[in-house]
C-alpha cells in the first residue's frame, strides 16, 4: 500500500511592513483542533513563515479520510513584543476573527471579537433601564436572556456557556430607544494563551482538488515622520536654511516624503515640549512629514538633513520596531 501526502492547504502571514512572509507570530492549535487534524491524518508544518497542511492520500489519488465542512479553529500569538509599534490593529480586548464563509479560498476579516471562556462577564454599555440581555448565536437563536430594571444599578451581567460549541456569539442590549450588539467568541481552551487574531478554516471539498493558498494581511502603522533639529551655534540665517529632503524616493521606487517645517513657537500639544529640547539658548525647529507614512522593515533611504545645500546627514534615522512613536531629535553643534 503507497502513502502519500499532498498538500490540503496552506496558511501564509503576510505584513505590510515587511517584504515577505513573517515570523512575529504563532499558530496556537488548540485541542479540539487537533483531534480533528490527527482523525483527518493531516500533518501540519511551518517552513519560511507558511503553514502548510498535508493530507493523506491513498494509491488511488483519493483522501485516506476526508474531512468536509469541518471548521478548524486557531489562535495567533505574538512572539515579537513590538509587533503593535509597527502594526494598524487595535490593543483591546477585542480580537479580529478570520474565516472562509464567504468564499471556501479567501480568509476574510469577518468580524472584531472578545474572547470568552465558559463564564461571560458582560459589561453593559449604558446606563438606560430597563434593558434586555441576551446571549444569542450569530443567526439569532436566544440563548440566555436577563432583564435590568431601573432599580437594578447593577452594570454587567453573567451567562454560563452550558454544553454549547465553540464559536463566534453575541449579547444583544435592548434598551427603550436603541439596540446594542456585541460579539464574542467562545472557546475552552483557545484563550488560555493570550492571543490577537483567531482564525476558523471551513475544509471544503474543493480542498483536496485545488489546495487553496490561504493569506492573512496585517497593515503596517501609519504616521508622521517628525524630526526636531536642535542647532548651537548657529547663526539665524544658516538655521532658516537647515532643510530635509527625501532624495532617494526615484532609486527606491516609492513615494516622495516631503517635509514641512514647523517653528518651535508654532509647536502644538501633540509636539515635544519646547524647554525638553536643548539648552536655553538653542535653536529649534520641526521637520515634520506632510503625510502619514507606512512603519517599513527596511528604511527609506537618503532623507537628508542640509544647510546651504551641503549635505550634512546622508540618511535620517527611521523608527525601529521598538519605537512607538517616529519622533527624532537631531543635534547639530558648530565648534
Amino acid at each position: 500500500m503507497t502513502v502519500q501526502f499532498k498538500t490540503l492547504f496552506s496558511l501564509k502571514l503576510l505584513h505590510e511592513y515587511y517584504s515577505d512572509a513573517f515570523a512575529d507570530l504563532i499558530l496556537l492549535v488548540p485541542e479540539s483542533t487537533a483531534c480533528i487534524l490527527k482523525n483527518g491524518k493531516i500533518l501540519v508544518r511551518e517552513l519560511n513563515g507558511v503553514y502548510h497542511f498535508f493530507c493523506e492520500f491513498n494509491e488511488n489519488n483519493e483522501p485516506v479520510i476526508e474531512l468536509s465542512d469541518q471548521s478548524l479553529e486557531f489562535g495567533l500569538k505574538l512572539s515579537n513584543p513590538y509587533f503593535f509599534n509597527f502594526t494598524e490593529i487595535a490593543h483591546n480586548k477585542a480580537v479580529p476573527l478570520y474565516n472562509n464563509l464567504s468564499l471556501s479560498s479567501v480568509l476574510d476579516l469577518a468580524a472584531s471579537v472578545i474572547p470568552t471562556g465558559k463564564f461571560l462577564t458582560h459589561l453593559i454599555t449604558h446606563e438606560d433601564r430597563p434593558v434586555t440581555l441576551s446571549l444569542e448565536s450569530t443567526d439569532g437563536n436566544v440563548i440566555s436572556t436577563e432583564i435590568i430594571t431601573i432599580a437594578n444599578t447593577r452594570n454587567h451581567c453573567s451567562f454560563e456557556f452550558k454544553n454549547a460549541v465553540s464559536g463566534a456569539y453575541r449579547v444583544k442590549e435592548t434598551y427603550p430607544v436603541t439596540n446594542e450588539i456585541i460579539n464574542y467568541y467562545y472557546h475552552q481552551d483557545i484563550f488560555v494563551q493570550p492571543i490577537i487574531s483567531l482564525l476558523e478554516i471551513k475544509i471544503d471539498r474543493s480542498f483536496y482538488i485545488s489546495p487553496p493558498a490561504l493569506t492573512i494581511q496585517f497593515d503596517a502603522k501609519k504616521e508622521k515622520l517628525n524630526y526636531y533639529v536642535i542647532a548651537d551655534k548657529y547663526s539665524q540665517t544658516d538655521f532658516l536654511n537647515i532643510q530635509i529632503n527625501d532624495t532617494g524616493f526615484v532609486k527606491d521606487s516609492r513615494s516622495e516624503v516631503t517635509f514641512e517645517r514647523v517653528e518651535i513657537n508654532n509647536f502644538g500639544p501633540t509636539e515635544l515640549k519646547a524647554n525638553l529640547l536643548g539648552k536655553p539658548d538653542s535653536k529649534v525647529t520641526l521637520f515634520r512629514s506632510l503625510n502619514t507614512v507606512n512603519r517599513q522593515h527596511k528604511s527609506r533611504k537618503n532623507i537628508q538633513l542640509s544647510l546651504n545645500g551641503q549635505m550634512l546627514i546622508s540618511n535620517l534615522p527611521a523608527p525601529g520596531q521598538e519605537k512607538t512613536q517616529a519622533n527624532f531629535i537631531i543635534h547639530l553643534a558648530n565648534p
